[in-house]
This record gives structure tokens, C-alpha cells and sequence, in this order.
């Protein structure tokens, strides 16, 4: 009997850990698809809302649903009373510690060794799907795709997305502050976990994942602001811990006055910490309430603080001048970027009379070689299909791939002299203000235009009319 009970527990115990991995990654998939359903004006805004989200909920399903549903509160009053479990423990004691912190830790062990699940669980289901694809042969070239881009798709490596990756890191550090001082065992656990996060990750960045996109600083500005909440939790759970009677506390009439017939009264009240007695006591507890009062106060004022401090001008921190050490912009540009600028400013030229580079611009690409600071990832100037997320959206193949380009684009008509007209017009229709007049009022979306840009010639009056007349594409 008792080897059958022990039994039950065990399982009980090792379901719930891994129950709320599970619930954690389904709320990070709803999170996310309810946040992209809504839409919001950027990218940026999208991917901070998403963090913030999925980092919300699961350190709710984590830390604190754990700690509601087995609490009894009715010793510490309205409103506390109406979230207590009957059967709920009134503190933090050897009893909780043994039950619900051994289940808390095995979850939080379990963040270890998920990167390395979710990578070969994934990376499996790729090669799987790819096998599908090819009828489990060894030939890439075979497929049942019907066009490039979904055997591009196929065989491309899955999105860099960043954003519950920071979820992720939020969530360890919280957990681990919160219960941090009364399960020390927590913080190598912790380490551990965003080690493994770190190695993974940086593997995945250089063999797997698509190239990223350029993040700017607000995605991180957003999480570090987040984590000065950290210590906070820390301070205020690890006073409560360490001020415990049932822990620490060496007198013992407390345990006579029951709450209920299976739980005692704990005399530990939060209303406490407006009692002087709190701040006069030689406990380990003292020093964390002290501490938790400063920095909440420093948390919540800081930009008042700040603003005081520069005040005075002998006290102010003048601005950093950032310099990046870049050359002239013209100098900066690899030659890829390079060519392909050139490349697609030649061809669109040539056979739609779409000019977008002044004749000094295009000069200058020519002309100045590359510098020995260049610019590295994204977008090299504000040319919408110069970045690589918008080309594949608009479905772009640009001239800069030479003969290849032929091979990614194919159509069902017998034409072969319009095979470039899917990739040709969406230039056009970015670019609409740069094409002659004469052919932009009378601009339709299909071949028939396409046929008459590519016949129409250019008389003298019409190519000065289709100069350079305004503010230019590139990063001067």
C-alpha cells in the first residue's frame, strides 16, 4: 500500500511538470497567433507586445498558479482571503517546500533540456517532411512542389524569431528570484538553463535559421526595463521566507491554533511590514525589507531621479556620440549590395524605362571602391526589395541573379518573352512614381502593359523628364 502511494505521488509530481511545459508552449503559440491576428502599425511594436504576452502568461502558469491554488490565505484577510484553497498550506514551510517547490524545481529543470527537444523534435519534422516531399528518395531535385518558392520554403530553415526567446529568459530569471532564497538550488538551475538557451540558439543562428532581420534596441530596451522588476521579487519573497515562523521562528505556541483540521496557523501577516517591531528585529529578514522599500522607491521614481540628478549640471552625463567608425556611405557597401543595386538600376533601364538612381548615384557605385568598414546585414538602402523579408512576401526575384533568374520564375502560357513579368511589375508598382509619364498614367496591371513599357522607346524630351527629379532611395 504505502509503495502504492509513493507510486501515485511520483507520477502525480512528474505529470504536473511536465503539464506545465506543455500549457506553456500552447499559450506561447495562442499568444502569438491572437497578437499577429490583431495587427499592430510595426514590426518592432508586433514583436514587443508578443514578448511581453507570452512572458506574462507563462510566468503566471509557471510561479504563480502553483502558488495560488495550494495557498490557504484567510490569515492574511480581504482580498487575499478569497484566492485561499481550503486544503491550501498558510506558508512557506518544510511541507511546501517538499511538495509544491520539488514540483516548481522540476519544471524549472526541465528549461535545461527543452532548447534541445524543441531542436531535433523540429529539425526532425523537417527532414521528414522533406523525405515526404522527394517520395523518401535521396534525389533533392525531385519534388511535388509546384513552384520555387514553396520548394524554397520547404527547404529552408525555419524563421529567427526572437521574440519568445526573450519570453523565455524573462520567465527563468522571475521564477528564479522569486523562489530563489528559499530553493538556492534554483540559481545553477537557472545558469544552466539560459547556457543551454545561448549554445543552442548560436548554433541554430549559424547552420539552421534564416538569415534574421535587423532588430533595433527597443526589443531590448523592453527587456531589461522588465527585469528591473527582478530584484524586487526577490527582496519581498525573500523576506517572507526568511521572516517565517514556520522556517525559521524558534518559538512554537503557533502551531497549537489551527486554521482548519489539516492546517495551522502560521502567525506570519503581510501587514507586518508596517510594523516598527519589523524593522527592529536582528532576523536575516531585516536587511531584505529595507533594501526591497529603497529599490522600489528607486524603481518607481527613476525617471524623476534621473531628471533631478541632470538638474544639476555639474551631476548631468552628457550625450555619447556614437561613432561607428563607417566610411563615406558609397564606401560602405559590400559588393554584393553594390551589385545588386547597379544590376537591377541596368535592367530596368533598359527594358521599362524605369530610372531610380540619379546618373551621379549610379557614378558613384561605379566608381568608389569599398571601404574597409562595410555595412553588415540588411537592408543597404531604402529600396523595399532591397530587404529580404519584403522580396519573399512580394515573391521577387531580382535581375541580380543573372541567368538563375529564369529558373525561379516560371508561368503557364506559351509566352516565354513575359516570364520576368510577375517580378517586373511588382518593381514597377513600387516604383511607380519613377516611370516616364507617359507610361504611368496609363499603367495596368497586366501584360499588355507589360508588352508596351518594353516597346516603348524614349525620345530625348521624355529621358531628361524621367531624370533624377527627386528625393533619392539610398542612405546618403
Amino acid at each position: 500500500m504505502y509503495n502504492s502511494d509513493q507510486m501515485s505521488i511520483l507520477i502525480s509530481n512528474q505529470s504536473v511538470k511536465f503539464l506545465i511545459i506543455g500549457i506553456n508552449f500552447v499559450l506561447r503559440l495562442l499568444i502569438i497567433k491572437l497578437i499577429t491576428y490583431i495587427g499592430v502599425d510595426t514590426e518592432s511594436e508586433q514583436t514587443r507586445l508578443i514578448t511581453n504576452g507570452v512572458f506574462v502568461v507563462q510566468f503566471f502558469n509557471t510561479a504563480l498558479l502553483l502558488l495560488v491554488v495550494n495557498a490557504n490565505l484567510v490569515e492574511q484577510g480581504f482580498p487575499l482571503s478569497m484566492l485561499s484553497s481550503s486544503r491550501g498550506l498558510s506558508d512557506f514551510s518544510h511541507l511546501w517546500f517538499s511538495d509544491i517547490g520539488v514540483t516548481l524545481t522540476g519544471a524549472m529543470l526541465f528549461n535545461v533540456y527543452w532548447p534541445i527537444v524543441e531542436f531535433f523534435t523540429f529539425g526532425a519534422m523537417r527532414q521528414g517532411f522533406r523525405l515526404m516531399d522527394r517520395g523518401f528518395t535521396c534525389n533533392k531535385k525531385q519534388t511535388k512542389k509546384t513552384t520555387i518558392q514553396q520548394y524554397v520554403e520547404l527547404y529552408s530553415g525555419p524563421i529567427f524569431f526572437i521574440h519568445y526567446k526573450y519570453s523565455a529568459i524573462l520567465n527563468i530569471v522571475f521564477v528564479t528570484m522569486m523562489y530563489g532564497m528559499g530553493m538556492p538550488v534554483l540559481f545553477p538551475i537557472a545558469s544552466a538553463s539560459l547556457f543551454v538557451l545561448y549554445f543552442v540558439e548560436k548554433c541554430m543562428l549559424y547552420y539552421v535559421y534564416r538569415e534574421p532581420p535587423m532588430y533595433d534596441e527597443k526589443l531590448n530596451s523592453n527587456a531589461l526595463g522588465i527585469l528591473t522588476w527582478a530584484p524586487l521579487l526577490f527582496l519581498s519573497f525573500g523576506y517572507w521566507m526568511l521572516s517565517s515562523k514556520q522556517l525559521l521562528g524558534n518559538s512554537l505556541p503557533h502551531i497549537y491554533t489551527y486554521l482548519n483540521d489539516q492546517n495551522i496557523m502560521s502567525g506570519h501577516k503581510w501587514t507586518e511590514v508596517f510594523a516598527q517591531a519589523a524593522y527592529g528585529t536582528s532576523k536575516p529578514s531585516m536587511p531584505l525589507l529595507y533594501l526591497f522599500w529603497g529599490l522600489l522607491v528607486l524603481t518607481i521614481f527613476k525617471s524623476l531621479l534621473i531628471k533631478v540628478w541632470n538638474f544639476f549640471p555639474f551631476l548631468a552625463v552628457g550625450d555619447f556620440e556614437i561613432d561607428e567608425n563607417l566610411d563615406n556611405y558609397f564606401m560602405t557597401l559590400d559588393t554584393n549590395d553594390r551589385n545588386w543595386s547597379l544590376e537591377e538600376e541596368r535592367y530596368y533601364r533598359k527594358n521599362l524605362g524605369l530610372r531610380i538612381l540619379s546618373e551621379y548615384e549610379k557614378h558613384k557605385l561605379q566608381e568608389v571602391k569599398e571601404g574597409e568598414n562595410v555595412m553588415k546585414g540588411g537592408a543597404h538602402c531604402y529600396d523595399i526589395l532591397a530587404s529580404e523579408q519584403y522580396a519573399k512576401d512580394f515573391q521577387y526575384f531580382s535581375p541580380a541573379l543573372g541567368e538563375e533568374r529564369k529558373e525561379y520564375i516560371k508561368d503557364a502560357d506559351e509566352d516565354e518573352d513575359n516570364d520576368m513579368m510577375q517580378s517586373d511589375l511588382v518593381k514597377i508598382v513600387l516604383n511607380l512614381a519613377y516611370l516616364p509619364p507617359s507610361l504611368a498614367r496609363t499603367f495596368t496591371f497586366d501584360k499588355s502593359f507589360y508588352k508596351q513599357a518594353k516597346s516603348h522607346s524614349h525620345n530625348d524630351k521624355e529621358k531628361q523628364a524621367t531624370g533624377y527629379t527627386g528625393p533619392s532611395i539610398n542612405n546618403h
